[in-house]
């Protein structure tokens, strides 16, 4: 099952609870802790100190720039980390709104197109540059249901046609998630960002929130073509952080805040692997589960998918996933097999098993009589841990069908790798009896 932490049992009531909001944030899992207490046990220096505590600095600097290069698919000098993904997003939109680059400018007259169905983190820092700079905001286009029953299914629709409506030679940004985090609703965003970039001409900046996809399936920046990719090592079974992928030429050119001692330069050995991207010292131990938590997803792939154990740690990964994706699928099939045959329950999002690759694992609900807030504590009381809300995201009011609103949201049922079909079908259980 491989949990791995203390994090997923300490405290727990007994009986063990399902660990259903994996969509919140992942388990930790050990092996990312013990690198994080060892990182702060021997590796409490900074950079550029002939002493071994600040050699293992540079060491964890250098290998978690490599562990997410792997992870992404990219130059080891075109990943930023940051606190989290909603600020490396805002240091990006400050970044555009002080002058930009070729690719990357915005003004009056100018539009912005934005993901109606997306996290506020990748909704707000464009909306806001958008107003500063006098420019245009417009939406993507919500795909038409195929759902049998009329159902909302929450998906964007990528076809060229419909993009054609909202994206023009003076679009400069395209924002677009490649899942929603509220519903699980999976996107085509490699389509999004080609047609972008045809659309616009080349000049559209395409910038993608992985947050919520990135603990399902591969993230590969060279075959999406994206100029800049977000994503959050805490929904992949690491520390709270943020890291960004920026396409190196932006990534060296982009005006960005930093201090006038600071190297100007990306990341290199040269420059200790601190970009210009990074402000301030980095949190080093976070730094350190990163790397350990890519190692553990990188071993999934050896011990769970037949990858070779020294073969490169960039196709230990693209295994990984496949094994990930072959349990998650089993995940899926048996809550949507399952939930509907549960009386008076709805889902928002595509609904049909056999159409599992539009989703994830993650699941919104809500039950006939119930507001989400009262189902989502029963739930809770009877050791399914979830939870309920907006999760930060606008479009349920718009796209919803009419299951909720923006104020209340949905109960958000979250599955990872880690959980169980025995844990599906006790969630399931709890769901008929609530």
């Amino acid at each position: 099952r491989g949990r791995g932490g203390p994090a997923a049992g300490a405290g727990a009531p007994a009986p063990e609870p399902v660990l259903a909001d994996g969509a919140s944030g992942s388990q930790m899992h050990g092996s990312a802790i013990d690198a994080m207490v060892e990182q702060m046990r021997h590796g409490v220096a900074n950079v550029g100190g002939e002493y071994d505590s600040s050699h293992r600095v540079g060491e964890t600097l250098r290998r978690a720039r490599g562990a997410m290069a792997d992870f992404l698919n990219c130059g080891t000098d075109e990943v930023v980390f940051g606190p989290t993904m909603t600020a490396l997003a805002y240091h990006v939109a400050r970044s555009i709104r002080a002058g930009g680059t070729p690719g990357a400018r915005l003004r009056p007259g100018d539009n912005v197109v934005l993901d109606p169905l997306g996290h506020g983190a990748n909704v707000w820092p464009w909306v806001q540059l958008a107003e500063a700079c006098g420019a245009e905001v417009r939406w993507l286009p919500v795909a038409p249901t195929r759902d049998g029953a009329g159902r909302a299914e929450c998906l964007l629709d990528s076809r060229g046609e419909q993009l054609s409506r909202v994206i023009d030679g003076r679009t400069q940004l395209v924002a677009v998630g490649a899942a929603s985090n509220g519903t699980g609703s999976v996107h085509g965003v490699g389509a999004v960002v080609a047609q972008a970039k045809r659309l616009s001409g080349g000049a559209a900046f395409c910038f993608v929130d992985a947050v919520h996809y990135a603990p399902h399936a591969a993230v590969d920046v060279t075959a999406l073509g994206c100029d800049a990719l977000a994503c959050s090592p805490y929904k992949f079974f690491g520390p709270h952080a943020g890291a960004l992928y920026l396409r190196r030429g932006l990534a060296g050119a982009l005006p960005v805040d930093r201090l006038d001692c600071q190297e100007n330069r990306l990341a290199s050995e040269e420059t200790y692997q601190l970009s210009r991207l990074e402000l301030g010292t980095q949190n080093f131990e976070s730094l350190a589960g990163i790397v350990a938590a890519v190692e553990y997803l990188a071993q999934v792939g050896v011990r769970f998918g037949g990858a070779v154990s020294d073969s490169p740690r960039r196709q230990q990964l693209e295994v990984a996933w496949q094994a990930i994706e072959a349990h998650e699928r089993e995940l899926k099939e048996c809550f949507l097999e399952g939930a509907a045959r549960v009386d008076g329950l709805r889902i928002l999002g595509v609904c049909d098993p056999r159409r599992q690759v539009d989703r994830t694992p993650t699941f919104a609900v809500a039950k006939d009589g119930q507001s989400a807030e009262a189902l989502t504590a029963t739930l809770c009381a009877r050791d399914i841990w979830c939870t309920s809300g907006n999760h930060y995201a606008g479009f349920w009011d718009a796209h919803s069908g009419g299951l909720a609103s923006n104020d209340t949201g949905m109960t958000r049922i979250g599955f990872l790798h880690y959980n169980t079909l025995d844990e599906v079908e006790r969630v399931l259980g709890e769901l008929r009896a609530a």
